[in-house]
């Protein structure tokens, strides 16, 4: 197996505490829900978030405040990448991360996926607590002595920025003003200042 853990760090330098934000948070979710049958994992959502880097104004992904909206962003992109089943390794673009999986496990994962896209808010909810009891527990094994160092499942590299209720309460917002509609992030080349949406009647 190669390894770009060099790379990687260098390049997580340079993404932005709003989009960090996101990955973190879309990572929680697809840990919890995505697990099993083991298909999707923090590395490819990490090679998607860096392709989405590359395609998306830098402007734009600096966005001090646009943490909901990367999250579905970043939702939106692992479905299609499950549709499709095509996610190309960033550093080996040849490399078809999904190749090796069956089209059952796909549309397994991506009906899951589509439950999660409906409400967002909720799942991440969830899986911050499903988060919170893992530390709670690991801290407790620690403080009784079992272990030396329990990893948490949340862990990628001490990252500070886990998700946290506020971003959940960003994307109950967007959810409760737009009730039983789609709500698809798009960007306008024209007007990166903002997110654009388009809001559909079904999902």
């Amino acid at each position: 197996r190669l390894s770009f853990a060099r790379s990687e760090v260098q390049l997580k330098k340079c993404i932005s505490g709003s989009l960090m934000q996101a990955y973190q948070a879309c990572k929680a979710i697809i840990i919890k829900l995505l697990s099993r049958p083991k298909a999707i994992s923090p590395y490819h959502l990490r090679s998607m978030m860096l392709w989405a880097c590359d395609r998306l104004p830098a402007n734009y992904l600096a966005q001090e405040d646009y943490a909901a909206h990367f999250l579905l962003g970043l939702i939106d992109d692992l479905q299609h990448c499950l549709v499709n089943k095509m996610c190309p390794n960033y550093f080996i673009p040849q490399c078809n991360m999904l190749e090796h999986l069956s089209e059952e496990t796909v549309m397994l994962h991506a009906r899951k996926l589509s439950s999660v896209r409906s409400d967002p808010a909720e799942h991440l909810r969830t899986a911050i607590e499903h988060v919170k009891a893992a530390n709670r527990l690991t801290l407790e094994l620690q403080r009784r002595g079992s272990t030396t160092s329990i990893p948490s499942p949340q862990s990628d590299g001490g990252d500070p920025n886990q998700p946290d209720d506020r971003l959940a309460k960003k994307l109950q917002q967007l959810v409760t003003e737009n009730p039983g509609k789609s709500i698809s992030v798009f960007i306008n080349p024209d007007d990166v200042t903002r997110p654009h949406f388009r809001i559909d009647d079904k999902f």
